[in-house]
């Protein structure tokens, strides 16, 4: 049978909702509690002399009385309470959607009128790809620790890829960030989020443009020969009027000795260049940030016929504190390479499975 109207539906025995029951229970009470008054009244008119007797026929009925009440009391308050709790968690789940769907809403005003600025190919899958939520937790970790708790504004270069993407998403969402930070980046791709984002105006981002445009991280590097552009990459690092202090790096690759690495020759050449004239200042630091696929056991590990190239050597060699890594890895327990790793760098922040981030101390320490 197809039932066209919600009122002509049969009941069947479907089951009363808990305020339907509750409204059922206490009619029922006073139907009871009626035809009680009405046998007393009823043996109240047999009696000459009923002021006589009202104490001791109140006091025979008290306790059948009383109990009708407490039931429907008892039963009233579970039944409410039950109504309760579910609305409340009805309402919180409301809640938390309503607070899903504003936070996709801001997100579509914020960035949907760029995206199609992100180019399409092996940028977008790395920026989509599986890894996006370990990055996040990186990113959210480098915000908090590295300018949150500095109290000051930051005067960085940050390396183009999906994961200084993820870092200008959770620097543009957090409020307390210090205003007027300073940041210079080699793509126009990643630092979209805080250009249109709500702290738009918050801070200044600053493009450093190549001859080559990387796909995979959407970022533009210098030629390894030309040198003007090496000599204004370096400029950024010594120059009198806020100078950078502070270089974010995300390396293809990383393995248990802190050696890092790119895929290509100008990359390498890129980043050693801005290394080279950081690192000959004592209040400057280099900070690399990985998740967990990035790390790899040795170098005859990594995959692909092309070897990739090392970066930083001569900063490990001679400068090893001047580096902090920040590494996520969710998916499995510290592995043991991590005491080797914090052996060579100055610092290691490292997150396993336990969501928490660790401190890795230095052997001895």
């Amino acid at each position: 049978m197809t039932v066209k109207n919600p009122q002509d539906a049969p009941t069947g025995n479907a089951r009363p909702t808990p305020l339907e029951a509750i409204s059922s229970e206490i009619k029922k009470s006073h139907l009871a509690l009626a035809s009680q008054l009405q046998d007393l009244s009823a043996q109240l008119g047999l009696w000459s002399s009923p002021e006589e007797r009202v104490a001791e026929l109140l006091a025979s009925h008290d306790d059948k009385i009383l109990h009708t009440i407490n039931e429907q009391e008892k039963f009233v308050r579970e039944n409410l309470l039950t109504e309760i709790a579910a609305q409340r968690t009805a309402t919180e789940a409301i809640s938390q959607a309503l607070m899903m769907l504003a936070n996709l809403q801001s997100s579509v005003f914020n960035y949907g009128h760029v995206l199609p600025l992100i180019p399409q190919g092996p940028f977008t899958m790395r920026l989509y790809g599986d890894s996006r939520h370990v990055r996040t937790q990186v990113a959210k970790f480098v915000v908090q620790k590295f300018f949150v708790e500095r109290g000051k504004k930051q005067l960085c270069f940050v390396q183009a890829s999906a994961m200084a993407f993820n870092l200008f998403e959770e620097i543009n969402s957090a409020s307390d960030v210090p205003a007027h930070c300073l940041f210079h980046v080699n793509g126009p791709v990643a630092p979209l989020p805080l250009l249109f984002g709500q702290n738009n105006g918050r801070h200044s981002v600053v493009l450093f443009w190549g001859s080559i445009f990387d796909t995979h991280c959407a970022s533009y590097l210098p030629h390894s020969t030309d040198e003007n552009a090496e000599a204004e990459l370096k400029k950024l690092f010594t120059r009198s009027d806020e100078p950078l202090k502070t270089l974010f790096l995300t390396p293809r690759y990383i393995t248990p000795d802190g050696r890092i690495f790119y895929e290509r020759l100008e990359s390498v050449h890129f980043v050693n260049s801005m290394a080279e004239e950081l690192v000959r200042r004592n209040d400057t630091e280099i900070i690399v940030l990985a998740t967990g696929d990035r790390v790899t056991s040795s170098v005859e590990a990594i995959p692909g016929e092309v070897r990739p190239l090392g970066a930083l050597d001569d900063v490990l060699r001679r400068q090893p504190q001047k580096l902090t890594y920040v590494v996520s890895h969710p998916n499995q327990e510290t592995p043991s390479f991590v005491s080797d790793l914090r052996q060579r760098i100055g610092k290691l922040w490292w997150q396993d499975m336990t969501q928490a981030w660790m401190d890795v101390p230095a052997t001895g320490s």
